[in-house]
């Protein structure tokens, strides 16, 4: 055989090899969502919740935001079932984020933390404590909380102290030291907050927080993707999967952690 040929087979052999890594990694790192534009979706997330016990009038609020949010058009995002991404290229274009900000209504206008808390403001429980958190945090961004919410809101998101951390273990020890010490209960449960906290200037901050609900094929998660992003409902074929994706939001920092409730995922 001529070494031209040889070389040829070789060229031809890692080119075949190459994408079968590629498609690999495409399938590792590749998920699907939905921005609840569409009936069958809202369906499907209203009774995953409704099976993992949160009270219909959580719900019902959670999506009545959802309605409001989705009623301005929002370039870009998944008007009708589902759309598949890619992880480490996966984002909304901030143009589109603030172009919709101008024609919605202000008090329409949540974060990501205010949205999760809707739904599970009442599945976690919150105990006596000395601490008094900082009262004015979020304060834009509550929605329709009564008071005691409010408290409870504070107490769960508040900035930590980082007292010069220099890991992510100890940051991760901070978080849940802080929990503990604000009375803060997580029950054993299918649907959980899913939370990303990492380091600051300022101190230890919650950077995205959505919720989780584990069903026996993959992990739903739920959110709103930032204050001048859309919701999201996506599908995970696995945890790690889904912490791929929640790792994004804390790329630039130095020190960082994923959260299940109080169960640390990952620290970086």
């Amino acid at each position: 055989m001529k070494k031209k040929t040889i070389c040829l087979i070789g060229i031809v052999i890692a080119l075949l090899i190459c994408i079968a890594i590629l498609l690999k990694c495409a399938n590792i790192d590749s998920f699907t969502y939905s921005n609840l534009m569409d009936n069958e979706s809202k369906a499907t997330a209203q009774s995953l919740l409704s099976e993992a016990n949160i009270p219909q009038e959580n719900i019902e609020l959670f999506f009545t935001l959802v309605d409001e949010f989705n009623s301005v058009p929002y370039k870009g995002i998944v008007e009708q079932g589902w759309k598949k991404a890619f992880i480490p290229f996966f984002s909304y274009k901030n143009n589109n984020g603030f172009a919709h900000l101008e024609a919605q209504e202000p008090e329409n206008i949540i974060n990501c933390r205010s949205a999760a808390f809707i739904l599970l403001k009442d599945h976690i429980m919150f105990n006596g404590t000395d601490i008094t958190p900082d009262r004015n945090f979020d304060n834009n961004n509550r929605f329709a909380f009564t008071e005691e919410d409010k408290l409870h809101y504070d107490l769960l998101f508040a900035d930590i102290e980082n007292s010069n951390i220099d890991s992510s273990e100890a940051l991760a020890k901070k978080v849940l030291d802080y929990w503990d010490m604000a009375g803060v209960e997580f029950p054993e449960s299918r649907i959980q907050f899913i939370m990303v906290y990492a380091d600051t200037e300022s101190g230890i901050q919650n950077f995205h927080t959505g919720i989780t609900i584990n069903d026996d094929s993959c992990v739903w998660l739920l959110e709103k993707a930032d204050p001048i992003h859309p919701y999201q409902f996506s599908c995970f074929d696995n945890q790690e999967q889904m912490i791929d994706y929640m790792k994004k939001r804390v790329s630039e920092t130095e020190y960082a952690a994923v959260f299940s409730d109080d169960t640390c995922l990952w620290k970086k």
